[in-house]
C-alpha cells in the first residue's frame, strides 16, 4: 500500500520509549553504538554512557520481553582486535571497554528466543545526516589537502583497518537476506 513513514529521533536508553518503538515489531536491527573510545577508556561517566547505549538497549529489549527477532550488529573487537581473520574456534578476549561492551551485548542477545548476531569490521557509508564518515574518507581528505599544499595530520597506525572495510549497504542487504532465510545465531 501507500504507507507514510517518518524518521524520529528517540532516546532508546529510555525503557518506555524503547518499548513504544519495538513493541509490535517483527524484528529489530540494533546498530546503535557509542564510539567514544578515548572517553570510555578513561572516564567513568563516559563509560557508563557508552554502556547504556552499547549494552543497555539489548538488555532493555530482553527485559521488556521483545518477541520478534533481535539482530545485533557486533564487532570483531570482542576478540581484542578488529581483524576478520578469526578462526571460528577463537574465544572472545576483548582488550578494550568497547570490545567488552560488544561481548556483553552479544551474551544478552543470546538469551533472547529469536536472535541474529552479525560481527563486523570497520564500516564505510554515510551517517544519518548524509555525510560520509569512514577510513576511506580520511584518506581522500588527506590526499585532497596534500594536492592543495595544505598541512596534513598523518593517519595513525591505529586508524588503519586490519580487516576488510564493509559497506553499510552490503550489511543491510545481507541482513535482509538472512532474515528472509529465518537465520538464527552468529
Amino acid at each position: 500500500g501507500d504507507e507514510t513513514k517518518s524518521i524520529e529521533a528517540v532516546d532508546l536508553t529510555d525503557t518506555e520509549k524503547l518499548r513504544a518503538v519495538i513493541h509490535d515489531a517483527d524484528y529489530v536491527i540494533n546498530a546503535t553504538v557509542d564510539l567514544n573510545f578515548p572517553g570510555m577508556q578513561r572516564d567513568g561517566e563516559e563509560r557508563a554512557k557508552a554502556h547504556a547505549i552499547n549494552v543497555g538497549i539489548p538488555l532493555k529489549a530482553r527485559d521488556i520481553g521483545f518477541k520478534g527477532k533481535f539482530i545485533q550488529l557486533s564487532s570483531f573487537y570482542i576478540f581484542g582486535h578488529n581483524d576478520s581473520k578469526v578462526p571460528t574456534t577463537t574465544m572472545p578476549a576483548p582488550i578494550s571497554i568497547y570490545g567488552e561492551h560488544k561481548l556483553e551485548a552479544e551474551n544478552v542477545v543470546k538469551e533472547m528466543s529469536d536472535f541474529m548476531i552479525i560481527r563486523l569490521g570497520p564500516l564505510f557509508g554515510f551517517d544519518a545526516s548524509g555525510r560520509q564518515k569512514d577510513f576511506y574518507r580520511k584518506v581522500v581528505q588527506q590526499l585532497e589537502a596534500q594536492r592543495k599544499g595544505e598541512a596534513v595530520t598523518p593517519i595513525k597506525a591505529d586508524d588503519y583497518p586490519t580487516s576488510p572495510i564493509v559497506s553499510v549497504n552490503d550489511i543491510s542487504e545481507g541482513a535482509v537476506s538472512l532474515l528472509e532465510k529465518d537465520f538464527q545465531g552468529i
